[in-house]
Formats: structure tokens, C-alpha cells, sequence
């Protein structure tokens, strides 16, 4: 089968929300604690690609990174950049 367009990709992204990942956002901010043991000491930059609501960035954030999102949702993109601070690029 073809692969879906970029166009198409993004359209079905942009309008994604996900009352369920929101629920269980306690579990996804210890996880993402988690994480951030395994990488670079801040002060360090981070960028992550998907960052849907912000979880992550905004633990990141807290913990000392220089953060930059990505994100496809443009709902989630704004959610994620008035959560965690960073910039979040929508797109």
C-alpha cells in the first residue's frame, strides 16, 4: 500500500487529543524522571520530538535542561509550551 502523504500525516496529527494519556499523567511524570537519571547532567539542551502535552518537557525543564519541543498537534503543542515553558514548535 502507498505510504500517506506528509499532508495527510499532519492533518490527522493536528487534531489529536488523547483524554486517556492525560488521565495518567502522574505515571508519565515518574517515568520521564526516570529518564532524565539515564541522560546528560543539565544544564544541557534537549530536544524531543513528539512532545504531545508536555510531560516530559516540563520534568525536563524543572530539572535544569534547556528544552525544545516538537509537535504535530497544534492543541498539544500550546499545551506543552504553557506546561513546561519551553518552545514548542508546531509542525
Amino acid at each position: 500500500s502507498p505510504a500517506p502523504t506528509e499532508e495527510s500525516l499532519r492533518a490527522a496529527y493536528e487534531g489529536i487529543v488523547d483524554e486517556l494519556y492525560v488521565e495518567n499523567e502522574e505515571g508519565r511524570r515518574l517515568t520521564a524522571r526516570r529518564v532524565l537519571r539515564h541522560l546528560k547532567p543539565a544544564p544541557a539542551s534537549l530536544l524531543e520530538i513528539g512532545s504531545y502535552t508536555g510531560v516530559f518537557l516540563a520534568e525536563a525543564q524543572a530539572a535544569g535542561y534547556r528544552c525544545t519541543g516538537l509537535e504535530p498537534s497544534r492543541a498539544a503543542a500550546e499545551r506543552a509550551a504553557a506546561r513546561s515553558g519551553a518552545r514548542v514548535l508546531q509542525g
